[in-house]
């Protein structure tokens, strides 16, 4: 709800200047609900709004922010099996196991009030990101991310700006050379490029053919592949440990 004036650049909406915007005129301009919500939401209600487009930009990169530290909790919760063993690494998982857990509380408890206090959805974005901060810092895994996770998508409940059905899975580089001896080569490979939609598996065998090929130095194939699933919203990030694999 807006109960105050909306603006555009400071000025009342005029079709005259040409800043009276439909949805339709900012999807057509490559924003998402998802993007115009999230500006329209983290505005007090009880206060004049100003509409830019540079308030969308930076409506996106916040969201690409929150939705990467969603993705990543996805991921660690389900590779309990890859932490490095020892006494060290399990001090150090336990540590981050407490502070996460001291921060799923504070947060929670700040972001409830801040929605309390007459829908302060400015206090409750500074708990969100002040979250997401140590999320990002403690990188929890296994149980203490799925608690991370929960807590995280609670709050969208209320916001509705993240999506909660993303694909993502990630292949560690021991997975990725242990695959490289029965990888396809470029003329196998070829039905799968040619696909108009890629699944999981389908992006499981590319992602191994991508490897290989980087292997072999056969760069032109492996930027064949990469490009291929880009256009088709599947999305590779190399990591130290091996890539990440998003799926639309």
């Amino acid at each position: 709800m807006n109960a105050r004036n909306l603006l555009v650049n400071q000025r009342k909406m005029s079709k005259r200047e040409c800043t009276l915007y439909t949805l339709d005129d900012l999807t057509q301009k490559g924003y998402t609900p998802k993007e115009i919500r999230y500006l329209l939401v983290t505005n007090h209600y009880r206060q004049p709004m100003n509409f830019t487009l540079e308030g969308l930009e930076a409506a996106r990169a916040s969201i690409a922010r929150l939705q990467n530290c969603r993705d990543l909790l996805v991921e660690s919760a389900e590779l309990t099996d890859m932490e490095p063993k020892g006494a060290a690494a399990e001090a150090i998982a336990e540590a981050a196991a407490t502070a996460v857990g001291q921060a799923i509380g504070t947060f929670e408890a700040a972001y409830a009030a801040a929605l309390k206090d007459d829908l302060n959805v400015a206090n409750a974005m500074a708990a969100l990101f002040e979250f997401v901060n140590t999320l990002n810092r403690e990188k929890p895994t296994g149980v203490t991310a799925a608690r991370a996770l929960a807590a995280l998508d609670r709050a969208d409940h209320a916001l509705g700006i993240l999506n909660r059905d993303v694909k993502s899975f990630f292949l560690g580089k021991e997975e990725l050379d242990a695959g490289i001896e029965n990888a396809l080569d470029a003329d196998a490979l070829a039905p799968t490029l040619a696909l108009d939609t890629f699944t999981a598996e389908h992006a499981r065998v590319l992602a191994f053919a991508r490897h290989a090929a980087r292997k072999n130095k056969e760069f032109a194939l492996a930027d064949k592949i990469r490009d291929r699933l880009k256009a088709n919203g599947v999305v590779f990030e190399d990591t130290p440990k091996g890539v990440r694999v998003k799926l639309p």
